[in-house]
């Protein structure tokens, strides 16, 4: 055992928190098969309750950065092809942006392929 830790490293890699989830998959699914391809590490993620964009990775060194690479690039595709926009709509606007059962809203992120997000107070209208 103590052979193998002195082989063993950790990295951390800064992956914004919002791309967890990305990460991770429904139901763990994507975690799962990064963690099959590199069987010899140990991914963690921030603790639930603490909010950290820090991933860390242990295990043999070679294993270690090869699963660095591979989530850095994952990282990287998802910060080009996944950004978000903030758009304020004023209050009496927005029955005419989202109408009644969010129809509106619907259309558009069927039509855009996008995901809108909507404060619970406006999901009323």
């Amino acid at each position: 055992m103590i052979h193998k830790m002195e082989k063993e490293v950790c990295k951390d890699l800064i992956i914004e928190l919002r791309s967890h989830q990305n990460i991770i998959g429904a139901k763990g699914e994507k975690i799962r098969e990064i963690r099959e391809k590199f069987n010899q590490i140990n991914i963690t993620f921030s603790e639930l309750g603490v909010k950290s964009d820090k991933v860390t990775i242990r295990g043999p060194k070679s294993d270690v950065d090869a699963c660095y690479k591979y989530l850095h690039r994952m990282n990287e595709e998802m910060k080009f092809t996944n950004f978000s926009v903030e758009v304020p709509i004023y209050n009496q606007n927005h029955k005419f942006i989202i109408r009644k059962g969010e129809a509106n809203i619907k259309k558009i992120r069927d039509e855009t392929n996008t995901k809108i997000d909507l404060p619970a107070r406006l999901g009323r209208i």
